[in-house]
């Protein structure tokens, strides 16, 4: 475990932007009016990583939901990584964390359906952010200016797969 940055409060927006963005700019295959679970609307597909990924903006968060798999042969996503608004609702999983050096990491907290919440930060890279004197733990899910953000996205789902069975 190493330490962190700073947990993002502010510039949520931009961040969630970034992460999209990276998404659309590694030209997927977009896939409109697909259905996985409750999720319905708009996928991205990359076929040669075989994931996909679900945007959507909801009440209080960004829902950002991953799967393997087309969207057309998946029940469930794997995982979602929603991200509060406010940056800092510790019941949304998602956060996004600034490293002393200014990057940006997509960042999740550990409560998964299908695994205790313990099990999950041990098994996974974490970092220990102290965020106003409240000291917590963060799984590292991938670094939104990477050149590999895809491909380390899709390790981490597929890892979090395995995790869960």
């Amino acid at each position: 475990m190493s330490r962190l940055g700073n947990l993002v409060t502010k510039n949520i927006i931009k961040c969630q932007n970034d992460l999209e963005n990276n998404f659309k700019n590694n030209q997927p295959k977009i896939i409109k009016n697909a259905q996985v679970n409750l999720l319905h609307g708009t996928f991205y597909y990359f076929e040669g990583f075989d994931i996909w990924y679900y945007p959507e903006k909801m009440d209080n968060r960004y829902r950002n939901a991953f799967g393997l798999g087309t969207p057309q042969q998946s029940t469930y996503s794997d995982i979602q990584i929603n991200i509060p608004f406010d940056g800092e609702n510790k019941r949304i999983a998602g956060k996004f964390v600034e490293e002393n050096n200014g990057k940006i990491w997509l960042c999740h907290n550990g409560n998964v359906n299908g695994a205790k919440k313990i099990d999950f930060l041990n098994h996974f890279n974490t970092w220990k952010i102290n965020h106003q004197g409240d000291k917590r733990k963060l799984v590292k899910v991938c670094n939104l200016d990477s050149d590999n953000f895809v491909k380390n996205l899709k390790e981490f789902v597929e890892e979090v797969r395995y995790f869960k069975k």
